[in-house]
């Protein structure tokens, strides 16, 4: 069973999800990832669902979307307060609308995690906006997902694959529409943790995901605290310069089978950055429309988004079409570090900062 060989664990939760006995638990292990844990062996059926349901064990094909476009809401305020397009904020209202429920990540900001939720009015989708970029907690909503109503679900790759299969399995999958995205790899939640932590994690009442006060194409967040004042630090943000090192993400992103538009969703989304649209400071997603189920949805936002036809190397861009490489000896001193009681300034300036010098400098000397 998968909790026997949890190596290359996505930590996806559907396992926990879709066992008989409720006796899988997930939680964070002490390298800051989430892992399933049997809780109760003799309660194990010996079933063999949550292997079938693991999305390792999915085979998923270089998929040919059916389309590609680029797409943003008309709606100024969605815009505004939405990491990219606002596609995904306009598919789940529209969900709501026409008597869906919604499964999307959000965050717990007693816990200082991130949660994926249901959500069942429009007002609620509030707490949907924003890249969370650390793993969620889903086993609780998923469960709740594979009831037979009709639900949109938004998640990483290696979750919705899982589900993908957790729905066939229950003979659901006609009433879900299921929504992914371009990913770039899950980093430790010890990273998180540190980061919030160093910004007064309790004072914190609000936190702006991806802002866009600084433009579309800046990497921020702003915090809101309990007394009123805010802040944010775009120009030092400790967070994204180790998420994007790649030096603490998840074991599975190093050998992650979901790249480009290896997909099992109906839907892939992701930012449009590149050339195409260099010069966009709103905002604009693009989307991989995967399946006809898919195509209907999109077709739905018409009257809500502007939608243009895209080109595969356009959005395939930026985007990170393999795993990153792995380096092994910084990635264990990063975590390690990570765990301790240093702040990510001094962490970064030991460890993170001469690996880009040393970078620099082979590139220079190469010319």
């Amino acid at each position: 069973m998968v909790i026997n060989n949890v190596d290359k664990c996505t930590g996806c939760g559907v396992c926990a999800a879709v066992c008989k006995k409720n006796c899988i638990s997930v939680k964070l292990n002490s390298e800051g990832f989430y892992r399933p844990y049997l809780t109760d062996a003799a309660a194990c059926l010996d079933c063999g669902i949550c292997d079938l349901v693991c999305p390792r064990n999915a085979q998923v094909e270089a998929g040919s979307p059916l389309s590609l476009v680029a797409a943003n809401t008309t709606a100024e305020k969605v815009l505004r307060t939405t990491s990219s397009g606002g596609v995904c904020y306009e598919l789940a209202k529209w969900g709501l609308e026409t008597g869906r429920k919604v499964c999307a990540c959000t965050y717990d900001y007693k816990d200082h995690l991130a949660v994926h939720s249901v959500i069942e009015c429009v007002e609620e989708l509030e707490g949907t906006k924003g890249s969370k970029y650390m793993q969620s907690y889903t086993p609780d909503s998923f469960r709740q997902v594979l009831n037979g109503e009709k639900w949109i679900v938004f998640g990483t790759p290696c979750q919705i694959a899982a589900m993908d299969r957790a729905a066939k399995l229950r003979k659901v999958r006609e009433n879900l529409i299921l929504v992914d995205f371009f990913c770039h790899g899950t980093p430790t939640m010890n990273l998180w943790k540190k980061y919030i932590n160093e910004h007064d994690a309790r004072r914190v009442a609000k936190i702006d995901f991806r802002s866009k006060e600084f433009g579309w194409h800046s990497w921020s967040f702003r915090f809101y605290y309990s007394d009123g004042t805010s802040s944010s630090d775009p120009k030092r943000n400790m967070f994204y310069k180790f998420f994007f090192s790649n030096l603490c993400l998840n074991d599975a992103c190093y050998d992650c089978g979901f790249k480009a538009f290896h997909s099992l969703a109906d839907i892939r989304v992701g930012d449009f950055w590149g050339k195409k649209y260099a010069q966009d400071v709103a905002g604009i997603s693009s989307c991989a429309v995967m399946t006809p189920q898919g195509a209907q949805a999109m077709a739905e936002l018409e009257s809500c988004c502007r939608i243009t036809p895209a080109e595969e190397a356009d959005v395939l861009e930026v985007q990170m079409v393999k795993s990153p490489v792995k380096l092994q000896r910084e990635y264990v001193r990063t975590m390690r570090a990570l765990k301790g009681k240093r702040s990510l300034r001094n962490i970064y300036d030991t460890t993170l900062l001469p690996l880009r010098i040393k970078g620099l400098w082979q590139m220079l000397t190469r010319r």
